[in-house]
């Protein structure tokens, strides 16, 4: 025996056999703990808490590396009456490893002296964030996955698709589709929670949004265990363009598809971009009596004056030709296309174009004409509150005339003879 070791109680070499025996198991089973790790969802890690696993010095734990190892050296000279506590002079050979973290020691040390024997200190295996340690196993939570390392769990990448959209529907139809949610292996991923919008470019201006908006039966949920949150969509009476998008809490992409739902059969008026025509536009009553020819001038003035019993009313003189055209559109749209149309998704143009063909005191029985003598300044339109025969006596006198086929079609009209 090594003379160092000759006054070493019998108990104190046990000891230190038994120091050896525990550093070679805790490294057994370190190794151990490495086999298993290669086949873990991710890698584990090593850290705080810190432990020398000693027998006989309680194999103490602490938050640091060297907060543990001064604890078990306390703890250790005072049980193997080393100085300050004993007659036994001993030190201590220490050696810090950089690979701690994955390999699960953090240091070597060794005693010299009048002790013996080696040991380390073991970091406690751990997951990382969002993983739950099984065994010696890391599991990623659940919507979660491990990333292309293995070392750290993300969520998981899900992507979402519509389907079932596309193409017409109906006014007041329906159609089923779905917003289905996979996982990053393309599975079907159950309990995704789904949001789904809807927006609309109608078809026609000035319409309210009730009459061209769609529906969807539900606009979220969870998708079941196909994957799929399933959805009907109800066409409006108008037409528009609908635009479905979905995403989902954990999704990295939005689907987003469309229906269109067939408009009304009949277009609506021509925009109005001539100024002069807004005027008109603006104000049907309007009357420009200053642009009517001299000789129409006067003879309107004679007429006022002959009827003035009548409380004459000039509803319209000169119009320009652009609105005079207007008014010949406004007409043709109403009695030859609306009047008699049944279609749901012309109703909203229907009741705006009867609103327009009232506002400009249209007559159908009275088609305004390309070439009307209102543009050239040779024509009004009076109202007089007098029997027609006591009209009919004025206007002869006053160098006016009324066609005989319009004193009941268009009585307030008048051209100059």
């Amino acid at each position: 025996m090594n003379s160092l070791f000759r006054d070493v109680p019998a108990i104190i070499l046990g000891a230190l056999k038994g120091l050896t025996l525990m550093f070679l198991f805790g490294m057994f089973l370190f190794g151990t703990n490495l086999a298993n790790a290669a086949s873990v969802s991710v890698s584990p890690f090593y850290g705080a808490p810190y432990t020398i696993p000693d027998y006989y010095a309680g194999s103490p734990q602490g938050n640091t590396v060297d907060g543990v190892l001064n604890t078990w050296w306390d703890l250790y000279k005072r049980y193997w009456v080393v100085s300050p506590f004993g007659w036994r002079n001993c030190g201590l050979n220490l050696s810090y490893t950089c690979n701690g973290a994955s390999a699960g020691i953090f240091a070597y040390f060794s005693v010299t002296g009048n002790c013996s024997g080696s040991n380390g200190v073991f970091g406690t295996m751990q997951c990382p964030s969002n993983a739950t340690l099984s065994g010696s196993t890391c599991n990623c939570n659940t919507d979660y996955v491990p990333d292309p390392t293995a070392t750290s769990c993300i969520p998981e990448q899900l992507t979402i698709s519509l389907t079932g959209l596309g193409g017409e529907v109906m006014p007041t139809k329906t159609r089923a589709a779905y917003a289905h949610v996979a996982k990053s292996d393309g599975s079907d991923k159950s309990g995704a929670e789904v949001v789904l919008t809807l927006d609309v470019i109608p078809e026609l201006e000035g319409q309210l949004p009730v009459t061209y908006t769609g529906t969807l039966s539900t606009y979220s949920g969870a998708t079941g265990a196909d994957g799929r949150l399933n959805f009907v969509f109800t066409a409006p009476v108008a037409g528009g363009e609908h635009i479905i998008t979905a995403g989902c809490v954990g999704c990295t992409n939005v689907a987003q598809d469309t229906i269109k739902v067939p408009g009304c059969s009949v277009d609506d008026l021509p925009p109005i971009t001539d100024p002069e025509v807004q005027l008109f536009e603006d104000n049907p009553d309007r009357s420009d009596e200053t642009r009517l020819t001299d000789r129409m001038k006067t003879a309107l003035a004679c007429l006022k004056t002959a009827a003035a019993a009548g409380s004459p009313n000039v509803g319209s003189a000169y119009r320009p030709p652009a609105y005079n055209q207007h008014l010949i559109e406004v007409w043709e749209k109403w009695v030859n296309e609306l009047k008699n149309n049944k279609e749901p998704a012309c109703a909203t143009l229907k009741t705006k174009i009867q609103g327009h063909f009232k506002t400009h005191k249209l007559l159908e029985s009275q088609q305004p004409v390309e070439g009307s003598l209102h543009t050239l300044g040779e024509a009004v339109d009076v109202t007089i509150s007098l029997p027609p025969a006591t009209i009919d006596g004025f206007w002869p006198g006053c160098r006016l005339y009324r066609k005989p086929s319009l004193r009941i079609k268009d009585p307030v009209h008048f051209i100059y003879k």
